[in-house]
């Protein structure tokens, strides 16, 4: 089992970067049949991470298809308009189960 993880720290405190995020979330979902979970640290830096998981390389190799997607860059360009994440705070993961 592989997860995927992609965190990023809210520029400021409310209710768009969230809003946001689940939106992109249900988008990735849709377009990638593989459900996106979005989750905000609890405590510190107010930061979002949004997670997948797979079965294997081949099903999250499919799943990377989706950043070539045009609605999908065009929500990520609505997100950088409003300056609603820290762009040097974004950091993707791969992870595998022990």
């Amino acid at each position: 089992m592989l997860m995927f993880s992609i965190r990023a720290r809210m520029t400021q405190l409310g209710i768009e970067a969230p809003a946001w995020a689940h939106e992109m979330a249900e988008l990735v979902s849709k377009k990638t049949g593989v459900p996106t979970r979005v989750a905000t640290r609890v405590g510190g830096a107010q930061e979002i991470v949004w997670v997948t998981t797979y079965d294997d390389f081949a099903a999250f190799e499919k799943a990377q298809a989706v950043q070539t997607d045009p609605e999908y860059l065009a929500k990520l360009a609505e997100a950088n308009a409003a300056g609603l994440f820290e762009t040097t705070s974004v950091e993707s993961a791969l992870w595998r189960e022990i």
